[in-house]
């Protein structure tokens, strides 16, 4: 693969000391997380490629770049995710051990071995999967590659809602429901019951979170496989929000409308 340009992005290391708190035996999160910004930086410079770091915040669509690396954990991956387009990522967990990774296929002592394996070809991109939601036909612009969380504002809040899958539909009473990408699939919704897919499946899941003891046993539709082919969708009888790839994105759903999941026609290129 022929690189120019790498975007490096990063957490601001000032809010990597504000959200983590250290413990006895715990590395200084903020240096651990600067040493890895500055190692991924000379390890491109080295290889005498031009960069541009930009903090994850500040990230949007249109860069020019043959390859987007991002430092830290799965949290600022999801969110370059969104703006990468066709542009291949690579995650460098800069806290291995502490930070979750699943998407990060090098850290601080391997980046530049893992570089220069993408520069030559011989590592290749995975193409991932992600989740087109639309609300009423309108497509929602964020596309998921994790997951998406079908639920009220509170997590101590009760969602009501009509489910529909294929021909089958069901009025149920749950904290929410989980929608997930094969590549989410050993994250949230997996702890609620449901199966984890190779990464690069095409296939589509959902899971009821806590359904309503009382009513349990009388529902059907409490997870499956999505089949791309049938609809699927759910209409909330009170006002509700997905949230996008963790709690950063949030959409609201309101009460009647109805929103329906299915795989995007444009999955992204993942060196895993």
């Amino acid at each position: 693969m022929k690189l120019n340009r790498v975007i490096i992005v990063f957490k601001n290391p000032g809010r990597v000391e504000r959200e983590n708190t250290r413990f006895e035996g715990s590395p200084d999160f903020p240096v651990e997380h600067k040493k890895t910004i500055d190692a991924v930086r000379r390890a491109v410079e080295e290889m005498g490629l031009a960069c541009d770091l930009i903090e994850r915040e500040c990230m949007h669509a249109g860069l020019p770049a043959d390859l987007i690396a991002t430092v830290g954990g799965d949290g600022t991956f999801l969110i370059a995710s969104q703006f990468a387009g066709e542009i291949p990522m690579l995650g460098i967990n800069s806290m291995p051990g502490y930070s979750i990774g699943f998407f990060c296929r090098a850290d601080i002592d391997n980046v530049h071995d893992v570089l220069k394996e993408i520069a030559s070809g011989k590592l290749a991109p995975k193409k991932l999967q992600r989740i087109e939601a639309s609300i009423d036909g309108v497509p929602v612009k964020n596309l998921a590659l994790n997951d998406i969380l079908f639920a009220r504002n509170s997590p101590a809040e009760m969602s009501r809602y009509v489910i529909k899958v294929g021909g089958e539909s069901e009025h149920q009473r749950s904290s929410g429901i989980w929608i997930s990408t094969g590549a989410g699939s050993s994250a949230a919704i997996l702890a609620a019951g449901g199966v984890q897919l190779d990464a690069e499946s095409h296939e589509l899941q959902y899971r009821v979170r806590e359904p309503y003891a009382a009513q349990m046993k009388d529902y059907k539709l409490l997870g499956g496989l999505i089949n791309q082919d049938e609809p699927f969708e759910i209409t909330p009888l009170r006002d509700a929000y997905i949230f996008v790839d963790g709690s950063c994105i949030v959409h609201p759903v309101r009460k009647g409308q109805v929103l329906s999941a299915r795989r995007s026609k444009s999955p992204i290129k993942v060196f895993l």
